[in-house]
């Protein structure tokens, strides 16, 4: 399992990989039919092999990550993909 980075981005905000304090779920609401806009912030190294990924399948990063998500398969009993072995992992960010 690869580890998740727990350093703050440079711009500041919450650590990598863990939620902002009080966010505890999204407010977006499917059934609103409009997409879901992500930020994220990844580590270089990682945002090297991300945009790698998309040139050589001729795809946008959203794409990649549309593709990642539809394609990740869950545990049925922790509704987790088997890459997060323990939502306890992630501490809430203060």
């Amino acid at each position: 399992m690869m580890p998740i980075m727990s350093q703050r981005p440079q711009g500041g905000g919450s650590a990598i990989g863990k939620r902002y304090a009080g966010k505890e779920k999204s407010t977006y609401d499917p059934a609103s039919g409009k997409s879901y806009r992500v930020v994220a912030t990844l580590e270089p190294d990682d945002a090297q092999l991300l945009i790698a990924v998309a040139d050589r399948a001729n795809l946008s990063l959203s794409g990649v990550l549309n593709l990642l998500v539809k394609t990740m398969e869950l545990d049925p009993a922790t509704g987790l993909p088997s890459f997060i072995d323990s939502p306890e992992r992630f501490q809430e960010a203060s």
